[in-house]
């Protein structure tokens, strides 16, 4: 008759092929937020927790000891680890050294504090090795940690989707420029975001990538941007919602809303209709209660430009 020992241990590695698929598929897309992406990561954490607590009392199963026991469930980390980040550098995701890093942790969170295991130390040592582990551990969850705190005051932001006041609000954007933020220069706000745009990419901008997607209640979106130069400086808004990345031929020119304006020196509003960012898909009305994202860009730049964005935000 089974014991209960190993009944676990059955289940447990049951459990583990199971998640074993999840390292090499599915798993959230470019679009999901930043808490989700964060969360998923943390996987490789649990994972590796999990892994080591079957291996470690198997091997206790068959009279290994206990320092054998830290020796090879490392290099079964180390190994395994690496060969994930390999396998999966071949296929449609990413090798990372810091999935490494998390499978590692995993792993010693486990050896740390599995009843008995770290008594191959001694006493003060073992205070320290808790200490080390529960300390990297904890700047594994600070993406997540960050995140979650980001997105929260997004929410209250709201209808105001950046205006570069919060810590963590860069975050939300991404683009092929050089940005920062910096003091404000003379706007609405106390801190704008910097864009230098570059003449080594046909198109060179910024995006906001992770934004409240709900604008149905809305009428304008509004974008202050200031301009420090004297001859005009074109500039492209481009809004799209989430079936806009789904519909194939993905990223269609027509399936968006996509306008250029010209930027005097100074400061400038760009107010665009929501009706008419609603309409502007050919074949079909965009979601407005899933808006995915916005770019502003330029495009054969033939000199480097900066502009200031102070503001951007949905009004009645």
């Amino acid at each position: 008759m089974p014991t209960r020992q190993s009944l676990f241990l059955l289940s447990l590695s049951l459990v583990l092929f199971g998640a074993s698929i999840f390292l090499f598929y599915g798993g959230p897309g470019a679009y999901a937020s930043r808490s989700v992406k964060a969360l998923w990561n943390l996987g490789h954490v649990l994972y590796f927790v999990l892994l080591i607590i079957l291996v470690s009392k198997s091997l206790k199963n068959y009279g290994f000891s206990t320092r054998w026991i830290w020796i090879l469930s490392i290099l079964l980390t180390l190994i395994w680890g690496v060969a994930i980040e390999m396998i999966q550098q071949g296929g449609d995701r990413n090798a990372e050294i810091m999935d490494v890093l998390r499978d590692l942790s995993g792993a010693l969170v486990a050896l740390v504090f599995i009843p008995g295991s770290i008594q191959v130390f001694h006493r003060r040592l073992q205070n320290l090795i808790r200490s080390v582990v529960i300390g990297f551990l904890m700047i594994l969850l600070v993406p997540l940690m960050v995140s979650v705190s980001d997105e929260a005051i997004a929410l209250t932001q709201f209808p105001v989707l950046s205006n570069f006041e919060t810590p963590f609000e860069l975050d939300r954007w991404d683009g092929k420029s050089d940005f920062r933020i910096v003091e404000s220069v003379g706007g609405s706000s106390t801190s704008s975001m910097q864009i230098n745009l570059s003449t080594q990419e046909i198109y060179t901008g910024i995006g906001m990538q992770y934004l409240v997607t709900d604008w149905s209640d809305y009428e304008f979106l509004n974008l202050d941007i200031f301009y420090p130069k004297e001859s005009p400086l074109k500039l492209t808004l481009k809004v799209f919602d989430s079936l806009h990345r789904s519909i194939e031929p993905t990223y269609l020119y027509h399936d968006r809303f996509n306008r250029s304006y010209q930027i005097q020196k100074g400061w400038n509003l760009i107010r665009v209709s929501l009706q008419e960012i609603r309409t502007s898909p050919k074949n079909r009305e965009m979601d407005m209660s899933s808006i995915a994202g916005l770019q502003l860009f330029a495009v054969r730049l033939k000199q480097p430009e900066t502009i200031f964005l102070d503001r951007v935000y949905l009004s009645d």
